[in-house]
C-alpha cells in the first residue's frame, strides 16, 4: 500500500504555523511595528472659557447664598430680642402689682412684730421671711442708700425730725423700711426719717421754716 503523501500548502495547522513564523521572523530581522500618529505639535489649546464663566456664576452664586443668610440671621436675632422684651415687658406688668402687695404685707408684717409678744413676733418674723424669699426669687432685691443726704428719687420720707443744725437738713435721721427694685426700677422706695432746719424761737425775725415739698416729702 503506498502512504498518501499530503502537501504543506493544503494543511491548516501548518499555513498557521507558517504565518506565525513569518511574523516572528519578521521582528526578528529589525522590521519596526507601526506606531500611532503623533499628535501634531501646533494643535490649539482647549477653550476654558465655558468652565471659567461656569465657575465664576457659582462664586457669585455662593457669595450671594451667604449675604442672604447673613441678614436672616439678623433678622432672626432681631425678632428673637424683639419677642424677649415684649415678653418680659408682660412679665414685669403682671408681676409688679403682685410684688408691691407683697412688700406691703411684710411692712405690716414688721410693725406687728414690734409691739408684739413672743409668740405671735416669731410667727411674724417666720412669714415675713417666707415673703422674703418668695420676693428674691421673683428677681426682687431689696437696698439702701448709703448717702445720709435724701435720695428724692429712691428715698420716702415718712416723718420729720426738727433740728437747729443747718448741717443736718434734708440728712437722713432714721431708716424705717428697706427699699426694693424690681428689674432695676423701684418697686418701694426706702423709708426713712428726716431732719427738718427749725431755727430756734428766740430769734423773731427768723420764724420756724415750714416743710416745703421740694425738699422733703411727707407720707400720705
Amino acid at each position: 500500500m503506498v502512504a498518501a503523501s499530503v502537501s504543506p500548502s493544503t494543511n491548516p495547522e501548518v499555513a498557521v504555523s507558517s504565518d506565525l513564523e513569518l511574523d516572528v521572523a519578521g521582528s526578528a530581522d529589525g522590521e519596526a511595528v507601526a506606531d500611532p500618529p503623533p499628535a501634531p505639535e501646533d494643535a490649539p489649546p482647549p477653550d476654558l472659557t465655558d468652565v471659567l464663566a461656569g465657575l465664576q456664576g457659582l462664586r457669585e452664586l455662593f457669595e450671594s447664598k451667604i449675604q442672604y443668610d447673613e441678614v436672616r440671621a439678623r433678622q432672626v436675632d432681631s425678632m428673637h430680642g424683639e419677642l424677649e422684651q415684649y415678653r418680659h415687658g408682660l412679665t414685669h406688668e403682671f408681676l409688679r402689682p403682685v410684688l408691691t402687695d407683697l412688700v406691703r404685707l411684710h411692712d405690716d408684717l414688721t410693725a406687728q412684730a414690734e409691739g408684739a409678744d413672743d409668740g405671735a413676733a416669731r410667727v411674724a418674723e417666720y412669714v415675713r421671711g417666707s415673703i422674703e424669699e418668695t420676693l428674691a426669687r421673683n428677681g426682687v432685691e431689696s437696698y439702701t442708700v448709703d448717702e445720709p443726704t435724701v435720695d428724692r428719687r429712691r428715698q420716702k420720707v415718712i416723718a420729720l425730725v426738727p433740728t437747729d443744725d443747718p448741717a443736718l437738713h434734708r440728712t437722713v435721721a432714721l431708716r424705717a423700711r428697706p427699699g426694693y427694685r424690681f428689674d432695676d426700677k423701684i418697686l418701694r422706695p426706702e423709708w426713712v426719717h428726716a431732719y427738718q432746719l427749725d431755727p430756734p424761737r428766740n430769734q423773731p425775725d427768723e420764724g420756724p421754716v415750714a416743710p416745703a415739698t421740694d425738699d422733703v416729702k411727707e407720707s400720705q
